[in-house]
């Protein structure tokens, strides 16, 4: 008797790879606004809208990495939420068939398989 469930595992795969790439270019969005703020503060323009442009910047800086830790935070769910299939080495023994050689005469043993 075996048990698998394969359908959900792609789902959990594909979501993590999706969210993996829109992570990507968040960051590649970042480093783009980042550029600008170094130009910002290179530029020739008055300390006044100097500072309402870092501010700006600042600011979309801190919503991408918002967004990219919301991502992470999904794929760290999404890892873990993924269990290893572990049906198709359980099998069943057939109805009737003897322990094996070592373990006649054990009852109740008890097993605490943890993943």
């Amino acid at each position: 008797m075996n048990i698998s469930s394969s359908t959900s595992k792609t789902t959990s795969t594909t979501s993590t790879s999706s969210n993996t790439d829109q992570i990507t270019k968040l960051q590649k969005q970042k480093l783009e606004i980042q550029k600008q703020l170094q130009k910002v503060n290179t530029s020739s323009d008055d300390e006044n809208t100097k500072s309402t442009k870092v501010k700006q910047l600042q600011m979309q800086i801190q919503n991408l990495d918002n967004q990219i830790l919301n991502l992470q935070e999904k794929n760290s769910q999404s890892t873990q939420a993924q269990q290893p299939d572990v049906s198709a080495a359980i099998k069943m023994p057939p109805q009737g068939a003897r322990p094996p050689q070592g373990m006649q005469g054990v009852r109740g043993l008890r097993l605490d398989v943890r993943v």
